[in-house]
């Protein structure tokens, strides 16, 4: 039908979208952990995570069994869009503080609201991702059957894709012009367009007489999947079972790999005093020893560039201090900022390249098995790399190949491995490792960093190594998922 085939294309802009406004703010939210609050805090948010999703989830479920759905569906975007604007906002009020007085005072009274404002934000974006999503193909699953999911599913993943480049590209252009609060508004923009298709969708289900039994009720509790039944399917499920401890264990190698990237990113990505001090120059010339506690008349970018070659932070008075520091944490944002826009950049062309030319091909010449193993080699002989040499451009490489063959080869490998599975793996069990196995592969990760970094004290090779070994077990899994998947390959004679 037409009408279908409309739906699948709007559907697909609306996945574009969602993606798009994700990636913009994607790399705001590394450049906080970068600037501001560190890698330490990365492990110990992760861990946070897996309890505000999981109260996200039980508020979200509670609102599905009180409110019709299309007030659901359509108040989730419109919460969205003004979370965004109101850390703008406050985003914006911080960048200003030294501007005005009152502004002075904000700083004083509050010097540590930017790493309030960095953990609040980066759970927020953690728990934003997995709802939005969630939501977005609720609906979808509402709007298409099974047979048109078939036909028109890979087209609203393709905009997902151009997304995650498009995204990229917005952030890594206009940091540069408007800093990194601004890309949240752009980010809100985007989102907003996505309220725009559901009414357009809203009003095609009316058309054909599918919106009140579609949209216009409020779910039963007996029609929502149950987390502890899905568990179960584990227990006498092995192929299931394997595929959980496939996503187990990458997951936690990539979450291991990242701690490494983060801490190489502090390292390497630094602000030097006179950046800092021209920074201010433009905007800070007229305020006098009555805000900054100056000993003369000058104005303080005077007194800073008097002081030459005996600068020294410490020397500062206190209200010049903390303007000076937090104005340099603001500079180390706006380059990571850049620095994760152009990674997330090349990263998202890289995976379209190796999902258009290579995927396909390499899926149907030498089997699904075989492409799910190319990424566990990449974390292999990456790993083994950088106990060799760690720095900032290995790790930049061998992550920019690990998320490039994840996000194409492997995630449709990993797919297509629930395709001969029977429908309790492909829905109950699949929903519990995209969700439960991820999160609690972090949290695990995370652990192991705070026993190794913070109570051991080691190296971050301690992390690289970790993944070596890793990469043992993984191995034992995926030769027995390959005897698993050819054996129900030849029971449900699919070829």
């Amino acid at each position: 039908m037409k009408s279908d085939k409309l739906k699948a294309i709007l559907m697909s802009i609306f996945f574009f979208l969602i993606i798009t406004s994700y990636y913009v703010i994607k790399p705001v939210r590394n450049s906080l952990i970068t600037a501001v609050l560190g890698t330490n805090a990365m492990a110990t948010l992760n861990i946070a995570l897996i309890f505000v999703i999981t109260i996200c989830v039980l508020i979200y479920n509670y609102i599905l069994g009180k409110f019709k759905k299309s007030k659901v569906i359509a108040g989730a975007y419109l919460f969205f869009i003004s979370n965004l604007i109101l850390f703008w906002g406050l985003h914006k009020f911080h960048d200003q503080a030294g501007v005005e007085n009152i502004s002075g005072v904000f700083l004083q009274l509050f010097p540590n609201f930017d790493y309030i404002m960095g953990v609040c934000f980066f759970l927020w974006v953690g728990a934003y991702n997995v709802i939005i999503v969630s939501i977005f193909f609720t609906f979808c699953n509402d709007i298409f059957t099974s047979e048109n999911g078939k036909k028109y599913y890979a087209l609203i993943g393709a905009g997902g894709v151009i997304g995650g480049v498009a995204g990229s590209e917005i952030s890594s252009f206009f940091v540069k012009f408007l800093g990194s609060t601004n890309l949240l508004m752009i980010s809100a923009a985007i989102l907003s367009g996505c309220l725009i298709i559901i009414m357009i969708i809203f009003s095609m289900l009316k058309s054909e007489n599918r919106y009140d039994q579609l949209m216009n009720r409020i779910i039963q509790t007996g029609e929502k999947p149950s987390t502890l039944d899905a568990i179960k399917v584990f227990k006498k499920n092995k192929y299931a079972f394997l595929i959980a401890q496939m996503i187990l264990l990458l997951t936690m190698m990539a979450t291991l790999l990242s701690f490494v990237f983060s801490y190489q990113t502090e390292l390497e990505i630094v602000v030097e005093e006179k950046e800092i001090i021209q920074s201010l120059s433009g905007k800070y010339q007229e305020y006098s020893k009555v805000t900054y506690g100056l000993e003369s008349d000058n104005t303080f970018i005077e007194y800073l560039n008097g002081l030459n070659g005996d600068f020294k932070i410490e020397k500062l008075p206190d209200g010049l201090k903390k303007l000076f520091l937090s104005r340099g944490k603001k500079l180390k944002q706006e380059k990571a900022t850049a620095f994760w826009a152009r990674f997330h950049k090349y990263m998202g062309y890289l995976s379209i390249f190796i999902q258009v030319f290579l995927t396909k091909f390499i899926n149907t010449r030498y089997g699904i098995p075989f492409s799910v193993f190319l990424l566990p080699l990449v974390f292999l002989f990456g790993s083994l790399s950088m106990c060799v040499v760690l720095n900032l451009s290995m790790i930049w490489w061998i992550s920019l190949f690990q998320f490039g063959i994840g996000y194409s080869i492997f995630q449709s490998s990993k797919e297509q491995l629930f395709l001969p599975a029977g429908e309790e793996v492909k829905y109950r069990a699949k929903s519990v490792i995209d969700s439960v196995v991820v999160r609690g592969a972090d949290a695990i990760s995370s652990m192991i960093f705070h026993i190794l970094i913070s109570l051991l004290a080691l190296s971050y090779k301690s992390l690289v190594l970790c993944c070596v070994i890793l990469c043992i077990p993984l191995i034992n899994v995926l030769i027995k998922l390959k005897k698993h998947y050819y054996q129900l390959l030849l029971t449900n004679n699919v070829e």
